[in-house]
């Protein structure tokens, strides 16, 4: 038999005999209610006696769920009935009805030990059944047992043994019979119930394999949508930095090259803040440059101070990695404080010597979520653009100055002055050009060689250039050892009183060559647009005239164009 027919039996049967127990259970109270039963004591015994056995039921019951359940624990309650209910009738008789209640009980247990050692096949005798007959007997007789035994009584109680007897082997008939039948029935039942369960179970797996596929596709689905995103943000990333570098090809302008990066990176990524600062003499920058935009009105002072810390943090790790200064309002580091949500910096080198660093911050949570491969991308990109700047203002510089004294050549003086001229004219502004030669620069050469004289041309260069960017001018190598200051928007008065410092200058300068000290002097002309000549394009001449008369008349003095008499040098 199947397991759960068993269980199904046995499950049945228990609620079968608590009814039946408590049936006997109320008869006897029922019975001492009405003085059928005039001992207390033996009515508390037989009730105790049916309450031993549900509990023996109940555990019986509990026990035949496992695996290894065994039908001989049912004789257990069988057989301490059986004692119990022998022991009893030594107390006192029962009424005849619920003797034959006892009885009736007595022998339906008897056969559902029968039955179980059928199901379990744990036993096949009846040893035990011949026991409770025995015992079941004795239950009934021994309470009509007096002190001399009859024949009378052996007689009645063969009969009662007998008559128990073939009532057990009946009722067994019938109850196998009956189960025999339930058991065909609830096999039947049972296995196409396990049919339908099998093929509840295919759905239940079929169900469970297009959800796992369903779950699959939507999954693919996320992840492509993912995917998709991503490859929008990349192409937009792409195309920013192509469109950067477009800009950096037509700008070969420093300034320019870093505010397009930050107006780039700004609009792309949503960056609150977006900061680049530039060491000095990187690409013809004499100063540091330091551009940021933001989204806050950020005092600017604060921001270049903040990122130059930034680079100084690089320059002491040495590191080409990203420095994280915030991340989600967490700060590792006390600079840009309240500047935003996620802030970091990205060195920028050029080979091996770092130049420069860029600073990036946004307001949102995981604001570098995706990484940072498009700002380093960006940083190499400015490094490249920066590198072709340096080499197209490096050829356009060589092509501008001149090639021992580099100063501006008169190549570039005749493109700029021309320019210069021009502007003056439409803003009606003012102009003054001082016009400068080397005294006896022949006996220079001749006495102490041409190297010499090189040199005496680069000390003039130098002392021309150092004036021009103190009072910012244009310094000039003419030819040969004539030079020229160009001060656009310059008075006479202050034109006079910067060629006096010049020529002061060239004066006192010492030249160390070969161990030997060189000195030398200088003639120069000033001329002013429009206090000394009323036409624009004549000032240049009128300065060299001017250069001319005072060479041929003395050497070594400033003459003002107009004024030729050195009595009126002074005026």
């Amino acid at each position: 038999m199947s397991r759960e027919f068993k269980w199904e039996y046995i499950r049945r049967q228990q609620k079968f005999y608590r009814v039946f127990a408590f049936l006997i259970i109320a008869s006897l109270i029922i019975s001492r209610t009405c003085n059928l039963i005039q001992n207390t004591k033996l009515m508390v015994y037989y009730g105790a006696v049916m309450v031993v056995a549900l509990v023996l039921d109940q555990i019986f019951a509990v026990f035949a769920k496992h695996e290894n359940f065994n039908g001989k624990t049912y004789k257990i309650k069988c057989m301490l009935f059986f004692i119990l209910f022998a022991i009893g009738g030594v107390f006192g008789k029962l009424t005849l009805p619920l003797l034959l209640l006892y009885v009736a009980y007595g022998i339906l247990i008897i056969c559902e030990d029968l039955i179980m050692d059928d199901m379990f096949d744990s036993y096949k005798g009846y040893t035990f059944t011949i026991i409770y007959i025995v015992l079941l007997g004795a239950g009934v007789i021994i309470p009509y047992i007096k002190k001399e035994i009859q024949s009378a009584d052996i007689v009645i109680y063969g009969a009662m043994i007998i008559g128990i007897g073939l009532a057990v082997i009946l009722v067994r008939r019938i109850s196998v019979l009956v189960a025999t039948s339930w058991n065909e029935k609830y096999n039947d039942v049972y296995y196409k119930s396990q049919d339908v369960k099998k093929e509840n179970d295919k759905l239940l797996e079929l169900q469970e394999r297009i959800e796992e596929v369903n779950n699959a596709i939507n999954y693919q689905k996320v992840q492509l949508s993912e995917t998709n995103s991503a490859l929008e943000k990349k192409n937009i990333e792409i195309h920013s930095l192509m469109d950067v570098m477009i800009s950096y090809t037509s700008s070969f302008d420093v300034d320019t090259d870093i505010r397009s990066m930050i107006k780039s990176i700004k609009e792309v990524k949503s960056a609150s803040l977006v900061a680049m600062y530039i060491e000095k003499d990187v690409c013809f920058n004499e100063e540091p440059i330091f551009e940021f935009d933001s989204n806050e009105n950020y005092a600017p002072n604060v921001i270049r101070k903040d990122t130059v810390e930034a680079l100084n943090i690089f320059r002491k790790k040495g590191s080409r990695e990203p420095l994280v200064i915030a991340e989600n309002y967490t700060h590792n580091r006390s600079i840009f404080e309240r500047k935003g949500c996620c802030i970091a910096a990205f060195p920028a080198y050029e080979n091996d010597t770092l130049y420069g660093v860029l600073v990036v911050a946004g307001d949102k949570y995981d604001f570098f979520f995706s990484g940072f491969d498009y700002y380093r991308s960006a940083v190499v990109d400015f490094t490249a653009a920066l590198i072709s700047d340096r080499l197209y203002l490096t050829m356009e510089d060589m092509a501008k100055r001149d090639g021992l004294t580099k100063i501006y050549n008169r190549i570039y003086f005749n493109h700029f002055y021309d320019e210069m001229l021009t502007k003056i004219k439409s803003d009606g502004g003012t102009i003054s050009v001082l016009m400068a030669d080397i005294d006896h620069f022949k006996k220079v050469n001749d006495t102490f060689g041409h190297l010499a004289g090189d040199e005496a041309i680069k000390a003039l260069a130098k002392l021309d250039e150092a004036i021009a960017k103190k009072y910012g001018c244009e310094a000039v190598r003419f030819g040969g050892e004539e030079f020229l200051l160009i001060m656009n928007g310059k008075s006479l008065d202050e034109a006079y009183k910067i060629a006096e410092e010049f020529h002061k200058d060239i004066r006192e300068k010492v030249i160390d060559f070969e161990g030997k000290e060189i000195r030398i002097n200088t003639s120069m002309g000033v001329a002013n647009y429009p206090e000394t000549v009323d036409d624009l394009q004549k000032v240049l001449d009128r300065a060299d005239k001017a250069m001319y008369y005072g060479k041929t008349h003395g050497r070594g003095r400033i003459v003002i164009d107009g004024r030729w008499d050195p009595e009126d040098m002074d005026k």
